[in-house]
């Protein structure tokens, strides 16, 4: 489903605006894409490694706790 959602994303983020800086197409800041997305794949792969060993209750409280950090973040930088 990941790239379901994320091919569509990428192409308005891409399309939908002007790119301010020459780094840029779009939306998407090149330099900061490439930062991202090894370490991404990096976890991706490390998440996909662990989550069969782990149980499904500690998976899904880790989990849990991802997304409750996430919230918290974007919540205290929606305050700013």
């Amino acid at each position: 489903m990941g790239i379901v959602v994320s091919v569509p994303a990428t192409l308005t983020a891409a399309l939908a605006s002007r790119a301010i800086q020459p780094l840029e197409i779009g939306a998407i800041d090149l330099p900061m894409w490439a930062s991202i997305a090894p370490a991404q794949a990096l976890a991706a792969w490390f998440g996909a490694r662990l989550a069969p060993r782990l149980a499904t209750a500690d998976l899904s409280r880790i989990f849990a706790g991802a997304l409750a950090v996430t919230g918290v973040a974007m919540l205290q930088s929606s305050m700013h």
